[in-house]
Formats: C-alpha cells, sequence, structure tokens
C-alpha cells in the first residue's frame, strides 16, 4: 500500500512539475515554505525555496500573495529592483490587502525613480497607515523630485518625527537590509 501512496505522490508531482525529492513528502513543502519566508535564508536560497513552493500551485490566493512577496524581498536585496516590482504587482493582484506587499512596491517604485507611478501607492499606504514612516520618507523624496519642497519638508519632518533615523534607514544599504 505504502508503495503505491509513494508512486502517487510522485506521478501527482511530475504532473505539477515538482521535482521529484520534492514530491515526497510534505516535509519538503514545508522546508522550502520555511526557507522562502525566513529573511536570515541568503537572497538566491530564498528565491529558489519560492519558486519551488510558488510552483506545486496548491497554495491559496492569500498565502501564495505572501510567497510571491517574499520573493519579491529577496530579489530586492539582491538589487533586482524590476523583479522585486513585478512580484510585489503580482502578490496585490492576488491579495490587494497585502499591505507589506503595498509599501515594497512604493519604496522599489521611489528607488527606480518611478515616483508618478508610486504615488498612487504612497497614497494607499498612508491611508490605511498614516504613521508608516517609510511611505512619508518615499513621498517626501517624490515632491522634493517634482520641487514641491514645503510638502517635501513636511513629510520629512512627519516621517523624522515618527523614526528620527528615517533619513539613514532610507540609504540603499539600509533599505536592502528590510528586504534580506
Amino acid at each position: 500500500m505504502r508503495s503505491y501512496r509513494g508512486a502517487w505522490v510522485l506521478t501527482i508531482g511530475m504532473i505539477l512539475g515538482i521535482p521529484q525529492s520534492f514530491a515526497f513528502s510534505s516535509v519538503g513543502l514545508r522546508n522550502a515554505l520555511d526557507n522562502c519566508l525566513n529573511k536570515n535564508v541568503s537572497s538566491p536560497e530564498r528565491i529558489e525555496a519560492c519558486n519551488n513552493v510558488i510552483h506545486t500551485n496548491i497554495l491559496l490566493p492569500a498565502y501564495r500573495a505572501r510567497v510571491i512577496a517574499s520573493r519579491g524581498n529577496a530579489y530586492f536585496a539582491e538589487a533586482n529592483l524590476d523583479n522585486a516590482l513585478e512580484d510585489y504587482s503580482k502578490a496585490l493582484e492576488l491579495n490587494p490587502g497585502l499591505t507589506a506587499a503595498l509599501t515594497n512596491r512604493t519604496v522599489t517604485l521611489v528607488k527606480l525613480g518611478k515616483c508618478e507611478e508610486a504615488a498612487s501607492d504612497l497614497t494607499s499606504v498612508l491611508a490605511s497607515d498614516p504613521r508608516s514612516w517609510r511611505a512619508l520618507y518615499g513621498r517626501s523624496v517624490c515632491e522634493a523630485k517634482v520641487g514641491e519642497q514645503e510638502r517635501s519638508q513636511s513629510d520629512l519632518a512627519a516621517a523624522t518625527a515618527i523614526n528620527p533615523n528615517a533619513a539613514q534607514e532610507f540609504a540603499p544599504d539600509e533599505i536592502a537590509r528590510w528586504y534580506q
């Protein structure tokens, strides 16, 4: 009976495109999921783990969104901003209420210099969390880029009132640490 069950799991795994070693047990899926969501795992390992989980195609949309956003964080930590942006957008399609993905997409857009695109995300983040220093700081950067100095200074003051180290933490090296 056991050999039939193993053959069945292997067959289903092959149909779904899951590697054979991964298809044999739910332990493989659990380990991949843990590695995907673990900030302490290196970015390449996280990306691979997330890919393994995503390719099983068995997660509910809300949880799949979380996994895709986690892979976006790993891409962001590697400075692969285009892939990160794509993953955050995919995650938000699956779960529009995933605030972390929205905030991360906003920061990614700001880093890419796409402030016009970031504007609606910034508004959404601040509507749901008016104390998001990252969104306030990001909006400050964008406002400065378009010459809105007074508004930029106001948002910068609000961001630093919440987090006195906002400017230092928005530096490229520090931002990368947010997503590791």
